[in-house]
């Protein structure tokens, strides 16, 4: 009975549906039919407005040429003559008014040409008379018929007749102050009815043009200055290489010297010894030395007096400069005093100016700590002072290697790495954009929406016009107008927010002609990044208004992000990374990157962030989670230890306490494709993403998880109820919008980086243009972090030999976190599998009793099995498969069940023999 009425109630439902069906087709057609209308009603209206601007531009040009010139002949004359007759000296204003008139008509820039728009020019030129009139002192209060001849004639007033008539009449009823007032006020109103704009549109358009200017000239500036800095950056640095070139070129010729020198680390030249390297003498404290007497002969009176024939003679330069040859390098050997014919009346050495040596003078000992004695000492007994001296270059040393051995300090990436926005020009008017919001309140009017454009927003993309809708109008009215709209607006997209977030009206987003792309480089100079506290805060791009737009992961704290091939999906994770890598050191933020496809990251191998190379194989990318919960795991247990909380209470209180070696850093993970992974390895995948989405937001740990198939079998509910913020980019239909957002919208997206940003505890996502970054910035950054951290290396393993013993600063050895991925892929590969979601065969419990079950029923299929055990198709089949390898059934019958080939008696036998701790299946069959 049943089973005969479901036909008649399916009858039922399609009966009901087509009237339904057939009523929105009629509907449509109504709609098209009256958009054809509107469309044709335009085109006929602008056909008209042309033809008259032609008219008009045509007419201005004839009473311009017969007012200044006789080219037009008669008609010309006729022309000046009523022209002056009627207007007077205004006639000159009204020509070339009329060609401005008619060139903006032709450029659609005032109103639609109507009887009401020819009465305002007729009404302005009045006004205009008017004034005119009021200027002229032979102005009367009595009108006459003399007074319009002499008027039209201008022998007396050239002032026209309008003008002659309109102000003896305002004259006498205004005065010629009140005639001026009310002549202006005509003026100005009349204006505002031509090129339909309001008096603050218009000071407003010539404030945002102002500002445009300003904008324009300070970026100039900017620019400017910026060149001029990075000039003197130059020429500082073309500095500091020739200042190295020289010093280079001085160490090169002191090491050719014959001379030792404690300063330059050289053999000395008589014992052959390696003297120790100290550091440059200017951080000494300068030695004061007492000059001995060179011979007895010698008296102070004799300075200054020249005596080639005497080698005894003094030097002719005084103290000063004997004390400069006493302190060069070249006169003074190591060991003993000085040679003779060493730097004395040697080779290279003038004879005139230092006296010849007569082996009376021995050197003072010197020392850095007292003044030497005055008394001459032995040439052997300076060993002493030499060794003095040496113990106190070694002390010297040691502390500069000291120095040396502290840390390097981290330095960010800079800004120069990435390309500087080019500045365009803003729009010097709002024409275009008023056009469209005249047509967008016009075609919500033809479909009887009443609605007002109050403001208009325009974005990189797109521009958002705010619409108030009437009191008494429907929201839904406006929304279920959209794909009229775009028909009208000739959108390429076209999208509607109902309402907006925290304002009384309906956006409705419109796609620009050109769009203009985001740098990187302006959402990482903004205020909005360069304030953020968060170590993870990422740039995403600017919203509809302009504004940057920056995620902090914390906050989040785990981030979806979804949309097809080509939607801008990596170009969204390398900005966030690199907004990483210019926020935050190695010390405080770590990155693990998987990616399947071995492409979209491979790039950034190397980079102290990471925490591990770059995973590439699904199963090392499932141990890498796993290894991530077990971090998740031991990090809560020292909160425990600690009584905190999270990572960051955790970290302020180690540093309390001194510890600061126990600061542990955050950890991102950023997997480029979720849907491989999911069909590789489900079960371990999924159930790691589910436990660090529970609970990892304490511990520090952060996900960032992209997939190009927003399907349900990939963002399962259970990933989906764990990962609260979302960035949906272009999706191919409202389906996959849904499953992203819970919403639709997101097919409405022009693709490119357009994306709506959803985050935890915001009412609507937000449609945000994302920034673009190449792979030459890519590279460029990469490069720069990885020369600094080979020299940091260095200066780190000189550090650690320094504090040999002190406790070491928290950090993570990949090569252990590479070893128990190792053993976490060994186990889950003898362990369960991905996707069958059963146990290894060697240890599935399930195996003697399929056996049992197949023996006993003598027949083998997969279904069969499926229905005993209830369990899926792939662990069946694969038991199946188990029992043709023990040789229990035979191989494949097409869809005909396998044939069993151990009987019940074999079986029974079998297990009667076998032991009991086998469970009753006997050893020969495994």
């Amino acid at each position: 009975m049943a089973d005969g009425k479901r036909p008649e109630s399916g009858k039922t439902k399609t009966a009901a549906a087509k009237p339904k069906s057939k009523a929105a087709e009629e509907k449509q057609r109504i709609k098209e039919k009256e958009m054809a209308e509107a469309e044709k009603l335009h085109r006929s209206k602008r056909l008209h407005d042309e033809i008259w601007a032609i008219v008009i531009i045509a007419l201005g040009v004839l009473v311009v040429l017969s007012l200044h010139t006789e080219l037009i002949g008669a008609l010309g004359a006729v022309t000046k003559a009523i022209m002056f007759g009627i207007f007077g000296r205004v006639a000159y204003i009204l020509a070339y008014f009329l060609i401005v008139y008619g060139i903006l008509i032709f450029l659609n820039k005032t109103s639609y040409l109507t009887v009401r728009s020819l009465l305002c020019l007729l009404a302005l030129f009045i006004c205009v008379c008017v004034f005119n009139a009021s200027l002229d002192a032979n102005l009367g209060t009595e009108l006459s018929a003399g007074l319009i001849k002499d008027a039209y004639a201008g022998e007396t007033m050239n002032i026209g007749v309008f003008g002659a008539i309109a102000g003896t009449l305002l004259n006498k009823l205004a005065g010629i102050v009140g005639m001026r007032i009310i002549a202006i006020c005509g003026i100005v109103i009349t204006l505002m009815f031509i090129i339909d704009t309001p008096i603050s549109v218009f000071f407003d358009n010539m404030k945002i043009k102002r500002k445009a200017v300003k904008n324009t000239r300070e970026a100039q500036k900017a620019a400017n200055q910026m060149i001029l800095e990075r000039e003197r950056e130059r020429k500082e640095e073309e500095h500091q290489l020739a200042m190295e070139e020289m010093e280079k070129q001085r160490a090169e010729a002191a090491k050719k010297s014959n001379a030792a020198d404690y300063t330059k680390g050289e053999t000395h030249p008589t014992s052959g010894e390696t003297l120790q390297q100290t550091p440059a003498p200017a951080s000494l404290p300068e030695p004061e030395i007492d000059l001995p007497v060179f011979n007895p002969n010698f008296t102070p009176e004799s300075i200054g007096r020249k005596s080639a024939d005497s080698p005894d003679a003094p030097v002719t330069t005084g103290q000063k400069q004997i004390l400069a040859y006493m302190n060069d390098d070249t006169l003074f050997g190591q060991d003993g005093p000085i040679k003779e014919g060493y730097g004395l009346n040697g080779e290279g050495s003038p004879k005139a100016d230092v006296p010849e040596y007569n082996g009376s003078f021995i050197p003072q000992e010197v020392s850095h700590d007292e003044k030497p004695a005055r008394a001459p000492r032995k040439p052997r007994a300076e060993k002493p002072a030499v060794a003095a001296a040496a113990d106190t270059v070694q002390e010297i040393a040691s502390q500069v290697q000291k120095s040396k051995a502290k840390p390097a300090v981290y330095q960010l990436p800079s800004l120069d790495l990435l390309k500087r926005p080019v500045v365009q020009k803003e729009s010097m008017d709002k024409f275009a954009v008023e056009e469209q919001a005249r047509v967008l309140e016009e075609t919500l009017a033809s479909f009887g929406v009443s609605a007002t454009v109050e403001n208009m927003i325009k974005g990189p993309t797109v521009t958002r016009f705010e619409v108030k809708p009437a009191p008494g109008v429907k929201i839904s009215r406006i929304v279920s107008l959209q794909d009229d709209l775009a028909l009208n607006l000739r959108a390429k997209s076209l999208r509607i927010e109902a309402p907006i977030p925290g304002k009384a009206a309906v956006g409705i987003e419109i796609s620009n002609d050109k769009s203009s792309s985001v740098l990187l480089r302006e959402v990482l100079e903004s205020a909005a990044f360069q304030n953020a506290k968060s170590k993870i805060s990422v740039g995403l791009g600017k919203n509809v208004g302009g504004d940057c737009v920056v995620a902090d992961l914390k906050k989040m704290p785990h981030l979806l992000i979804a949309g097809t091939t080509g939607s801008g999906k990596s170009v969204c994770q390398n900005a966030m990374i690199l907004s990483i890598l210019y926020k935050a050191t190695p010390d405080e933020v770590k990155l693990i990157l998987i990616d399947p496809k071995s492409v979209e990251l491979s790039g950034y191998k190397g980079i102290p962030h990471l925490l591990i190379p770059v995973v590439t194989k699904p199963d090392k990318a499932s141990a890498a989670l796993g290894w991530a919960v077990g971090e998740m795991e031991e990090r809560y247990t020292k909160f425990m230890e600690e009584n905190v909380r999270d990572l960051e209470s955790y970290n302020e209180t180690v540093r309390a306490n001194g510890e600061e070696y126990k600061v542990m850093p955050q950890i991102v993970i950023i997997i480029d494709e979720l849907a491989d992974l999911i069909m590789t390895a489900q079960n371990s995948v999924e159930d790691s993403i589910c436990r660090l989405a529970q609970k990892a937001r304490a511990a520090g740990i952060h996900m960032v998880i992209a997939t190009q198939r927003p399907s349900t079998d990939i963002l399962t509910g259970v990933i989906k109820a764990n990962v609260p913020s979302r960035i949906a980019l272009s999706v191919s239909n409202g389906i996959d919008s849904r499953v992203i957002l819970d919403m639709t919208g997101a097919e409405k997206l022009l693709g490119h980086g357009d994306m709506l940003y959803y985050p935890q505890g915001m009412a609507k996502p937000e449609r945000v243009q994302g920034c673009w970054v190449s792979d030459e910035e890519i590279r460029a950054v990469i490069d720069y972090l990885r020369r600094q951290d080979e020299a940091l290396k260095a200066a780190q393993e000189a550090a650690e030999e320094a504090a040999a013993g002190e406790p070491k600063a928290y950090q993570y050895n990949s090569d252990d976190i590479l070893k128990a991925m190792e053993r976490s892929t060994a186990s889950s590969g003898s362990g369960s599998g991905g996707n069958g979601g059963g146990a290894d065969p060697e240890e599935d419990d399930l195996l003697a009793d399929a056996i049992e079950c197949v023996v006993r029923a003598e027949q083998a299929s997969v279904s069969m099995l499926q229905r005993r055990f209830r369990i899926g198709y792939n662990r069946a089949a694969r038991l199946i498969d188990l029992m043709e390898e023990r040789g229990i059934v035979g191989p494949a019958d097409g869809s005909r069940p396998r044939k069993v080939l151990l009987s019940v008696e074999q079986f029974e036998q079998l297990e009667s023999e076998s032991a009991p701790e086998d469970d009753g299946v006997p050893e020969e069959i495994f």
